[in-house]
Formats: C-alpha cells, structure tokens, sequence
C-alpha cells in the first residue's frame, strides 16, 4: 500500500509543476496581451490628436484658399496703383478725366521731384482746379478712387476774384510707384 501512495504523490507533483508553469505562461501572456493593449490605446489616443491636428491645419488651408482669389485680385488691384514707373503722362489723362466728370476744371499741374523711400517712390505734385464748391468736393472724393494710389497732401479753397460762384483749389498730393 505504501507503494500506491507514493504514487499518488508522484502523481500530483507531475501535474503541479506542468500546470504551474502552464499558469505562469498565461499570467505572462495575459500581461503581455494588457501591455499590449495598452501600447495600442494610448497609439490610438495619440492617433486621433494627429488627425484632429491635421483636420484643424486642412480647415485653414481651404480658408486661405478660398480668400486666395481675393487676395490676388487685391494684389492686381495694388499692382495697377502701384506702377513700376512714375507714368506722370498717365497721371495727366486719369486727373484731367477726372475733372471734366466732377464738372471742375484742371487749370495747371506741376510734378516735383521724386522722394526715394525704402519700398516705393513717392511722386510729389500740384493742381490747381476751378469749379464750384460743390464739384470740388466730389473731385476730392473721387480722387479716392483712382486707379492710381494718390494721397491729398494739402488743399486750399480761395474764392475766384471773377465768378463769386466758383472756388480755385490748389492741391498738393503724392502719388507713389514701386520703382527706387
């Protein structure tokens, strides 16, 4: 009988050892399977900060091109106000358009020399108008509207000794080019 005891014995001992090894690779593998899974989480996580990123950076991507075409229609728009080249010829013909619409007219126009400034040049004049008050004021109103980039640098209104009814004005403005 001692014989079949110590086999039970024997027995057991040969099944503990396999199955606490057995037990110790699954614990091994279940943790390494939570660290895994941990890993592919938090790469997750870090995954959906990137695409929100890049959603975000897309957002102002098709903002900046959807203002694109206004943008280059403003820089063409600044381009002809800011020639490359003094154009006083032109200059003439936009100011003495000007002034048979507002119903005034342009008696004299005298350029000064031009002022070189670190990114453009500053093209000085003077002008002298006749008309009523009312038409000078729409003259110096429209003078915002040119096509060229023009700034009022001074404006005196004395009564015409002639016609009571009409003023001279004599401007002195700027007008402006890229060219140094």
């Amino acid at each position: 009988m001692k014989l079949g005891i110590k086999k039970k014995g024997h027995t057991s001992h040969r099944y503990i050892i396999p199955g606490l090894v057995i037990l110790t690779l699954a614990a091994f593998l279940f943790f390494q399977q939570f660290n895994s899974f941990k890993e592919t989480r938090q790469a997750a996580a870090d995954e959906r900060q990137a695409l929100q990123q890049t959603r975000e950076r897309l957002e102002e991507l098709m903002l900046l091109e959807e203002q694109s075409a206004a943008l280059q229609n403003r820089l063409a728009v600044l381009e002809n106000q800011l020639p490359d080249a003094p154009g006083e010829e032109n200059l003439i013909v936009i100011l003495n358009d000007l002034s048979r619409r507002c119903g005034v007219q342009l008696t004299q126009i005298t350029f000064g020399e031009p002022i070189n400034h670190q990114e453009y040049t500053e093209l000085p004049f003077d002008l002298t108008f006749t008309g009523s008050f009312r038409n000078i004021l729409d003259l110096t109103g429209e003078l915002q509207h040119t096509p060229r980039l023009l700034r009022i640098n001074e404006l005196v209104m004395t009564k015409d000794s002639v016609s009571p009814a009409e003023v001279n004005t004599d401007i002195s403005a700027s007008a402006f080019y890229t060219a140094n």
